[in-house]
């Protein structure tokens, strides 16, 4: 995995180009996105009120980010699996 994104507020999460809908009950409520490149990456933070906590950098996944990869990897199946509106499958 060479890029990792993830968007709580929406519930996406995006790896190597694709995404998905997941449940984003785990992340902690103050994390707004986890950006993640290959071997480094940051947390950022939402704003509460007039305060916004500084970004994290981080040197590995957070588990809460970790435990959404394979969420992220079953949604992708499914999508996979899908006949097209053609009844073909897609590609």
């Amino acid at each position: 995995m060479k890029r990792l994104t993830v968007i709580p507020e929406d519930k996406i999460i995006t790896i190597d180009g694709k995404s998905a809908f997941v449940d984003m009950g785990g992340v902690p409520g103050n994390v707004h996105a986890v950006q993640w490149y290959a071997t480094w990456g940051e947390v950022e933070f939402a704003t509460a009120g007039n305060v916004r906590e500084q970004n994290k950098a981080i040197t590995e996944l957070p588990d809460y980010a970790l435990s959404l990869i394979p969420l992220a990897m079953d949604y992708f199946e499914e999508q996979e699996a899908q006949p097209t509106s053609s009844g073909m499958p897609s590609l």
